[in-house]
C-alpha cells in the first residue's frame, strides 16, 4: 500500500500545471513567479512548449554489413602486371636478389591480397605490390601475379612475365 501511495505522490505534481504572474516593482523591474505578489499581479498565458518530432526513420530493409560486403565484390580490378622486372628483361645480381613489382588498377582494396609466383611457386601474399626473393638461380624464369579476396578467392590474374638472371661468375 505505501508503494502506490508513493508512486502517486511521485506523479501528483507531473499532473498540476501552476500559472504564471507577471509584476513590476516599485524600481520598474519585471519579475515573474508561480505564485502571485500581491494584486498587482496578473496572470499571464504561456505558450505552448515548443517540441521537436524527428522525421520517420524508414527500414529500407537493407543490412549496412551485407551493402559494404557487396561493395567489396562489386570492384572490377581492370588490370595486373608485372612492372618490373619488364618481360624478357635480363636482371644483372650477382647476389641473385630480383625485387618484383606489380601494378594494379584501380588500387588494390584493404581487404584483398596480392599473391606473387615466381616459377609456379609462391612468393609473397600480402597487401603490398612487391617482394624481394633472395638467391635466385641464374637463367631463366616466370613471374606471375594474382588478388584474391578475403576467402582466397582469384579475383584476376597477370599474364606471366620472364626475366633473365645474369649473375656474373666471382672467383676468389
Amino acid at each position: 500500500m505505501k508503494t502506490i501511495a508513493s508512486v502517486i505522490f511521485l506523479f501528483l505534481p507531473l499532473c498540476s500545471f501552476s500559472a504564471v504572474y507577471k509584476w513590476t516593482d516599485k524600481n520598474g523591474k519585471i519579475h515573474y513567479s508561480d505564485t502571485p505578489r500581491d494584486t498587482q499581479s496578473k496572470e499571464i498565458e504561456l505558450p505552448e512548449a515548443s517540441s521537436y518530432t524527428p522525421p520517420p526513420s524508414y527500414n529500407t530493409g537493407i543490412n549496412e554489413e551485407k551493402t559494404k560486403e557487396e561493395q567489396k565484390k562489386e570492384v572490377k580490378y581492370q588490370e595486373i602486371k608485372i612492372s618490373s622486372p619488364e618481360n624478357d628483361q635480363a636482371v644483372h645480381s650477382a647476389p641473385g636478389s630480383v625485387t618484383i613489382n606489380v601494378s594494379v588498377t584501380p588500387a588494390l582494396q584493404s581487404s584483398h591480397k596480392v599473391v606473387i609466383y615466381i616459377d609456379g611457386k609462391k612468393l609473397s601474399e600480402g597487401g603490398s605490390a612487391s617482394a624481394t626473393i633472395q638467391n635466385v638461380d641464374r637463367g631463366t624464369h616466370t613471374v606471375k601475379a594474382e588478388i584474391v579476396d578475403e576467402s582466397g578467392k582469384k579475383l584476376i590474374s597477370s599474364k606471366s612475365s620472364t626475366f633473365h638472371l645474369i649473375r656474373p661468375v666471382v672467383r676468389n
